[in-house]
């Protein structure tokens, strides 16, 4: 059976550095929809029932730790899961 995926992705390395660049991904999409909507931090973070500081962690590149508590940012931002 062959894999889809490079003998690298299994590597923990190249593993790590795709989850940082999601994060990245993710953090500046966060950030570009938020400033997009005229929207203070206070406001989306306590959309998505976070303090400030943590959504500053997002936007900053952390990666939301469950599918669900990534649809919570996604719906803060008014976007789709997809």
């Amino acid at each position: 059976m062959s894999d889809s995926y490079p003998s690298s992705s299994r590597d923990p390395r190249a593993i790590s550095l795709r989850g940082k660049a999601s994060g990245h991904v993710f953090g500046e999409l966060a950030r570009k929809s938020r400033v997009a909507d005229r929207r203070p931090l206070e406001e989306i973070a306590r959309l998505a029932g976070l303090t400030v500081p943590e959504w500053v962690e997002i936007e900053a590149g952390r990666v939301p730790d469950t599918w669900e508590h990534g649809c919570l940012l996604a719906n803060a931002l008014s976007l789709s899961r997809s």
